[in-house]
């Protein structure tokens, strides 16, 4: 959209008046481990959860938090998940939440909390308290690169995005931070992800937005199909840009709309590009289907298959495997008479078969660092895209 621009460089300090710190405070032996995101200003605020029927402590309190639709600061552990912690993770939760009240002089109801990493231990509170004490002394505009390393586990890359927009004659700023390499499963893909905006912007509106965004991004990413349980998507909006509050369905709210999607869906890409191990970045496309969601169902049983993932690592054009996945999904309909698959824009079946495409010509196709894997089903005009990765031998050594 013409109106959108996005910045090569920034975050989530990109909006007026948030300000964010990340440090090692103890938990990993040097790498950062703790980050801190506060709005100078009170900010509206959603956030999609983890459906994991083990969701983590941190999970528990966001989704009590966000109902209140106000919070100023969300504090960030990795490290250490803190789920399967019982009542004694709770309370440890609450205190990270108590601790960063009362350094930054704000109510515990006012903070959101994060964990990622190892499951089934306990916090190592007095390490989590005095680093507390220390990162929100550190909070500055320059801290948002030093926050997105510290809420890293086993990614290579910080995911970060920003952009600028207009609302009325009002320039509205969004910045956006997010962690993700493994146990990615929509519903949701396991990853901690804020975005910040000085967006004024009313709370359903907020919410609509954020559910819709997510429900076309990161609840169509999947590496390995497993799903955690601390998976967060927070949003955070504190008006700051003075534009005209932005109502659900009205022309300000389609803009804002468009620009969370631009930023959701770069960095579920870029989530996928990092999956563990993974050397492709995997776009599968549905079309043809009776219903929208029969094609996304279509999209995650290729996605999630193994086989065929492995395939893709080897450069191994056995379209065969996508097909047994595909036919796995008990899609309304489906006969393989009617379906054709492309790699990459080169037909590898039609119409259920061989398109005859040489070998030499689909091993080329399969090297591609990026592919595009279109299946027709032939129905109707029901589509969806799903993003993955290829799975290799590095996956298994990463989770050993």
């Amino acid at each position: 959209m013409q109106y959108l621009k996005e910045l090569s460089h920034g975050s989530i300090c990109f909006p007026k008046g948030f300000l964010a710190a990340g440090m090692n405070c103890g938990i990993k032996m040097s790498k950062k481990d703790l980050a801190l995101i506060f709005s100078e200003v009170p900010a509206r605020v959603t956030g999609t959860f983890t459906t994991n029927s083990f969701a983590a402590a941190p999970v528990r309190w966001c989704r009590e938090i966000v109902k209140k639709g106000m919070a100023r600061a969300i504090i960030v552990n990795s490290g250490n998940a803190n789920a399967c912690t019982g009542e004694g993770g709770f309370r440890d939760t609450r205190k990270m939440a108590k601790t960063v009240a009362q350094a930054l002089n704000l109510h515990q109801e006012e903070v959101l909390v994060s964990s990622t990493g190892v499951i089934g231990k306990r916090l190592p509170m007095e390490t989590i308290e005095m680093g507390i004490q220390k990162i929100s002394k550190l909070l500055s505009k320059k801290g948002e690169m030093d926050a997105s390393a510290a809420i890293l586990t086993t990614d290579t890359f910080g995911k970060t995005a920003a952009v600028e927009f207009s609302i009325g004659k009002k320039r509205v700023r969004m910045g956006v931070v997010a962690k993700g390499a493994g146990m990615i499963e929509p519903h949701m893909a396991t990853l901690l992800c804020y975005i910040t905006t000085d967006a004024a912007i009313e709370l359903s509106a907020l919410k609509h937005a954020l559910k819709e965004t997510v429900d076309r991004s990161f609840n169509c990413l999947t590496v390995d199909g497993d799903m955690s349980t601390n998976d967060s998507v927070i949003l955070m909006a504190n008006g700051m840009a003075g534009n005209k509050e932005i109502l659900l369905g009205s022309e300000g709210y389609e803009i804002f709309l468009e620009a969370l999607s631009f930023v959701t869906l770069k960095l579920a890409k870029m989530i996928a590009w990092d999956g563990e191990g993974a050397t492709k970045l995997v776009q599968v496309r549905v079309t043809g289907a009776h219903t929208d969601e029969e094609a996304k169902k279509g999209a995650l049983a290729i996605a999630n298959s193994n086989l065929f993932k492995v395939s893709l690592y080897s450069q191994d054009p056995n379209w065969g495997r996508l097909m047994a996945a595909l036919g796995s999904a008990k899609i309304s309909g489906i006969v393989s008479e009617k379906i054709s698959v492309k790699f990459n824009g080169r037909f590898f079946v039609k119409k259920g078969k061989s398109s005859g495409i040489k070998l030499g010509e689909a091993r080329k196709v399969m090297r591609a660092k990026q592919l595009d894997i279109h299946v027709d089903l032939g129905l109707e005009k029901g589509h969806a895209v799903v993003w993955t990765c290829d799975l290799t031998h590095k996956y298994v050594d990463i989770n050993m």
